[in-house]
């Protein structure tokens, strides 16, 4: 018998979201980086042109301007100063335009994390069958190698710590958490059935429970 808790919607949906809010923002600021400001600057230059604050010798320099596309980064840089020195606002920088275009990169980088990340969601799933307990890095603990359920936090977190010794006799924790995984409680009920050896530690309002519906059998 099979019993398979796989990740949860929002868990396979979550990186989905990472990665289209990254693509939407990097067309965003790619956009800006290669048109937008760039466009944007030739026009500050054409205002210079038209600028009573501007002297003559500098409207020279602007009038050799041959847009940003086509500039080299001297003149790009010189442009820098001229605008810096003339006071003229609404100019972005090399650097400002750089920054965009690695930002562009920087997105895009986690975006393609976010895709990798989806495909990897899509194959984990934790499993427990009659061998044992299969978690989602694909390591098998077979059940008389557990030795503690801890539910004391499921009630208000959705989480169950298992204590379990590994092949080389070390104590390993794993956390199995209901925000992540769905149908968990078929899976840890089963898990309790098997590992008969196991130290079960349930919730205190449970544990209160059962002790007083033990002493009210007692009295009857």
């Amino acid at each position: 018998m099979q019993i398979i808790s796989q990740p949860a919607a929002w868990e396979r949906r979550r990186p989905l979201v990472l990665a289209f809010l990254c693509f939407v923002f990097a067309a965003w600021f790619a956009w800006d980086g290669w048109y937008g400001w760039p466009d944007h600057d030739d026009t500050v230059v054409q205002q210079m042109l038209l600028s009573h604050r501007v002297t003559g010798k500098d409207k020279l320099i602007a009038r050799a301007w041959p847009g940003w596309r086509h500039a080299t980064n001297a003149q790009r840089l010189k442009f820098d100063h001229l605008v810096h020195i003339n006071n003229i606002p609404g100019w972005h920088t090399v650097t400002d335009i750089h920054n965009q275009r690695w930002i562009v990169l920087g997105l895009g980088l986690v975006a393609v994390a976010g895709l990798v990340w989806f495909l990897w969601v899509r194959f984990k799933r934790i499993m427990a069958d009659d061998q044992g307990l299969w978690l989602s890095n694909g390591r098998m603990v077979p059940y008389n190698a557990i030795k503690m359920i801890d539910n004391r936090r499921w009630p208000k977190a959705g989480l169950v710590i298992l204590e379990y010794v590994n092949a080389a006799g070390r104590v390993q924790h794993a956390v199995l958490d209901a925000v992540i995984y769905e149908n968990l409680p078929p899976l840890l009920n089963e898990v309790i059935a098997r590992a008969t050896a196991a130290e079960v530690i349930n919730p205190p309002a449970a544990a209160t429970a059962t002790e007083n519906n033990s002493a009210g059998s007692g009295r009857s």
